[in-house]
């Protein structure tokens, strides 16, 4: 076992009662080992008395197993070997200690409060014979001057010194320790302990932090919190929750103002988090990274609001398997009223998408574009349609892939179809210019963003069956025109 050491805690000698004296005295210390950690098992102890500091014989000794709770043990010497009634008329007695069979040293003085043992005589003086002068009863309404002062030290406290961290103190009377500000405690401990535990039984909280004041609060510096947490560590916390209740919280809070919140970050990186939430169960539960939730009434609240310079949301996944899984998904489902699963809305630049879709594009609903009299104006019928599908050249072709520009999916396989350029000189209306951006950086931390743009021109197929319908109307005209000029060549 590793060396030990022992810190007296307190030393008290029986009290003395009218009758029957108790023959132990109440023993406390307090053990650990070399390295300071205090001691939590049963330990054998044995207790010497000598009447010389060191060397000599016992004079008494007893062997107790003591049961150490974070190093403190109480025992009551004299249970197991009682004293001898001479044992306390030596002058000076020194307790010795052998903790695990080593002797601790030195040996302890044993103060003038154990001697009271030897009061026990003071109830048995009758039986010391008539005419030896001496009778209890005599001593009844005796001023205590009459008798020898007492000499007995107590083992008073004498004073209270301030430690770190802590001022006040005093020699004599009611003493207070006050808190320094700023105040901090260090420790090394491992996880899940802590350097400060705030632990609350009730309803209330373990450790509250308030801020009263509209100048500086706690070490840190700022009008704006009642509590704040530093970390120096790589993948340590500034402040840490823990929960195991099934609807608790790790970390609580609380607000009356805008932010029940507020979490600010200032690595400069691009794996930088601001908040990182991460779901560290495991098993087949769609369980949820970050969750968001506003309802105070019907049709009120933002479930999530996000404010990007690049991006305002950005939604990835990264499959293993092969399954189905969808990058963003907005869902609608009940009310009476008209729900939007995803809404999309752009204006304001050189060329906007309320959506664009880099990849094959499906739905299961119907297509549908305004085409109300009520938002048209300047109405005019359309001549001529048959002689411009005539001059349309339908192509076969495969585009290129290409794979430089980023996230710019063009279909694969032989297609079908009109050239942009070709249409444009025909029908310009229903030929339109796109740009695809993308930035040959992204995902490259700490890169700057070089981001380059593919202008390509876009056909616009469904405006296309207006100009079939007038075309095929057209050519039914002719068809019925030439119809009627063979009937009248019969």
């Amino acid at each position: 076992m590793k060396n030990l050491f022992i810190v007296i805690l307190l030393f008290i000698s029986m009290c003395l009662m009218a009758q029957n004296v108790p023959q132990t005295i109440d023993y406390q210390g307090r053990l650990a080992d070399s390295d300071g950690n205090y001691l939590n098992s049963v330990v054998t102890v044995g207790f010497l008395i000598y009447d010389i500091e060191t060397g000599g014989t016992a004079l008494w000794s007893e062997t107790q197993d003591v049961n150490c709770a974070n190093g403190i043990f109480h025992v009551l010497l004299g249970s197991v070997t009682p004293f001898q009634t001479n044992l306390f008329d030596n002058a000076d007695c020194w307790l010795e200690l052998i903790v695990g069979g080593e002797t601790l040293s030195p040996r302890t003085t044993i103060a003038s409060v154990p001697y009271a043992v030897k009061a026990e005589t003071a109830y048995t003086l009758q039986n010391m014979g008539s005419g030896s002068g001496l009778d209890a009863d005599l001593l009844d309404g005796q001023d205590s001057s009459d008798f020898m002062p007492a000499t007995t030290t107590w083992g008073d406290i004498t004073s209270v010194t301030a430690g770190t961290g802590l001022n006040g103190g005093g020699t004599s009377g009611d003493v207070t320790l006050n808190v320094n500000i700023p105040f901090s405690l260090t420790g090394n401990v491992a996880y899940p302990n802590s350097v400060i535990v705030g632990e609350n039984t009730d309803t209330g909280s373990g450790v509250t932090g308030k801020n009263i004041s509209t100048g500086n609060y706690g070490y840190l510096g700022s009008s704006d919190f009642g509590v704040s947490g530093r970390n120096y560590a790589n993948n340590g916390s500034g402040v840490q929750g823990y929960n195991t209740a099934l609807h608790g919280s790790g970390i609580f809070g609380v607000s009356t103002g805008y932010y029940g919140g507020l979490f600010t970050a200032s690595y400069n990186g691009d794996a930088t988090h601001v908040i990182h939430a991460m779901y560290a169960g495991s098993g087949g539960y769609d369980a949820i990274g970050v969750y968001g939730r506003s309802t105070p009434l019907d049709f009120y609240g933002y479930g999530g609001y996000f404010e990007g310079g690049y991006r305002g949301i950005l939604g990835l996944i990264y499959p293993s398997g092969s399954y189905q899984y969808t990058g963003v998904i907005g869902i609608v489902n009940g009310g009476s009223g008209t729900n939007y699963g995803i809404f999309g809305s752009a204006s304001g630049g050189s060329t906007n998408y309320a959506g664009y879709f880099s990849g094959n594009l499906h739905y299961t609903g119907t297509l549908s574009s305004p085409s109300d009299e009520r938002l048209k104006e300047n109405i005019q019928p359309f001549n001529n349609a048959l002689s411009k599908i005539i001059l349309m050249d339908v192509h076969t072709y495969n585009y290129k892939q290409m794979i430089d520009e980023k996230q710019f999916a063009l279909p694969e396989g032989e297609q079908i179809g009109l050239i942009a350029q070709e249409l444009e000189k025909i029908l310009p209306g229903l030929v339109d210019d796109n740009v695809h951006s993308y930035d040959k950086n992204e995902g490259v931390d700490g890169a700057e963003k070089d981001v380059e743009t593919t202008e390509y021109k876009g056909i616009n197929y469904i405006g296309l069956i207006p100009v079939l319908i007038e075309a095929m109307q057209e050519q039914q005209e002719q068809i019925e025109e030439l119809q009627r000029q063979l009937k009248n060549l019969r």
